[in-house]
């Protein structure tokens, strides 16, 4: 997969970098590896799994409406993409895993 992403990251349209989803279908959802631009490989990405829930529903391999479980190195959040074209909604584990100072 680093390879994909390495690839993904040094194609020109992305100058200043771009973040790179790896998605994988599962039996309940789906699971997604995250690599983030000047970061690397992280534990989730809120938007990204929110990225991946409306993908998967605008081409039919997911139900909107309904929660779809996406699977991350940081836990599976829970996505429901609503019917009525209003907010995407996020639920799962929220827990500190960095702190720092200037």
């Amino acid at each position: 997969s680093m390879g994909l992403v390495r690839a993904v990251t040094a194609l020109a349209v992305f100058p200043k970098g771009v973040n790179v989803e790896l998605v994988a279908t599962e039996a309940d959802g789906f699971r997604v590896r995250v690599y983030e631009r000047g970061v690397g490989w992280t534990q989730a990405c809120g938007t990204g799994a929110c990225a991946v829930a409306a993908a998967a529903v605008a081409q039919g391999r997911a139900a909107a409406g309904v929660a779809v479980p996406v699977a991350l190195d940081g836990g599976v959040l829970e996505i429901v993409v609503p019917t009525d074209g209003a907010a995407v909604r996020m639920t799962g584990p929220a827990r500190r895993v960095f702190v720092g100072a200037v």
